[in-house]
C-alpha cells in the first residue's frame, strides 16, 4: 500500500510559524472523501447510517462535516450530548446507552445430534432456570438481553443503571454482532473497508473478506 500524506514536511514547518506547536491538523478534503465513500458504498441499504464516535474526536468542525454526509452523533457522555446539541445535532439528547458485545452463542452443526440437543438443553436451562439466571447475572454480573431475566435484580450498580436507561423510553444504539464469525474475520473485513473508504482497496476486496474467510471449530458451543 502507497500512502501519501495531504501535507508536505515544508508546508506543516510554515505552517509551525503562525500556530505554535503541538497542533493537529485535519485533512478536510480526505475526511469529506472517505466520508462521501462510507455513504454511497452502504447506499443500497435505505435504513443505514453510520454514527461518529464524539469520543474519538470531539471537534465540532469536524463533526459538522461528518453530518454534511448523514451521519449521526454517538455520545457516550453528556458532554459529548451538550457538544452536539450545541452544533444543532437536534435528537441525539434522547440517545440512550450504546451498549452490546461481539460475543455469541450458537450450535456446531457439525457437531453430533447428541451434543446438539444437550447444547441446546442447556442454553435453555442458563437462562430459564433460577439457578441459571443466578449464575449469570448474579456471579457473572452480565446483563442479559432475554425476557426471562425481567424480573431479575442486578447487584452490579452500573448493571442497574443501563437497565433502568433501557426502560427510559430514550432510543437505544443498538450495537449488534449477530453474525461475527471470529476476530479475524472482524479485524480482516475492517482492514477491507478501510482501505476501501481510503480510496486504497477495492470493493471485491471486501467481498472477499466478508464471504470467503471461514472459520472451524470442533466445540458446539462457541461464546
Amino acid at each position: 500500500m502507497n500512502k501519501k500524506p495531504f501535507v508536505t514536511k515544508e508546508q506543516i514547518e510554515e505552517i509551525a510559524k503562525t500556530y505554535p506547536t503541538p497542533f493537529h491538523l485535519y485533512d478536510e478534503k480526505g475526511i469529506r472523501e472517505n466520508a462521501k465513500r462510507v455513504k454511497e458504498a452502504f447506499s443500497w441499504n435505505p435504513g443505514f447510517r453510520e454514527y461518529f464516535a464524539i469520543k474519538a474526536t470531539p471537534n465540532p468542525f469536524l463533526v459538522d462535516i461528518l453530518r454534511e454526509y448523514g451521519c449521526g452523533c454517538d455520545c457516550s457522555s453528556e458532554t459529548e450530548l451538550m457538544l452536539c446539541d450545541a452544533i444543532g445535532a437536534k435528537g441525539e439528547e434522547n440517545q440512550g446507552l450504546a451498549t452490546g458485545s461481539e460475543n455469541y452463542w450458537c450450535i456446531n452443526s457439525k457437531a453430533s445430534k447428541a451434543d446438539q440437543k444437550a447444547t441446546a438443553d442447556f442454553l435453555k436451562w442458563v437462562i430459564t432456570s433460577d439457578k441459571g439466571k443466578e449464575a449469570l447475572s448474579q456471579k457473572m454480573g452480565f446483563t442479559t438481553p432475554f425476557k426471562t431475566f425481567d424480573d431479575v435484580k442486578f447487584d452490579n450498580p452500573l448493571t442497574e443503571a443501563a437497565v433502568e436507561d433501557q426502560k427510559s423510553g430514550k432510543t437505544q444504539v443498538s450495537w449488534n454482532f449477530t453474525m461475527m464469525p471470529s476476530e479475524e474475520w472482524k479485524n480482516k473485513v475492517g482492514q477491507a473497508l478501510l482501505e476501501y473508504a481510503q480510496g486504497t482497496g477495492k470493493w471485491d476486496a471486501v467481498k472477499t473478506a466478508f464471504v470467503d474467510i471461514s472459520f472451524s471449530g470442533g466445540a458446539a458451543l462457541y461464546c
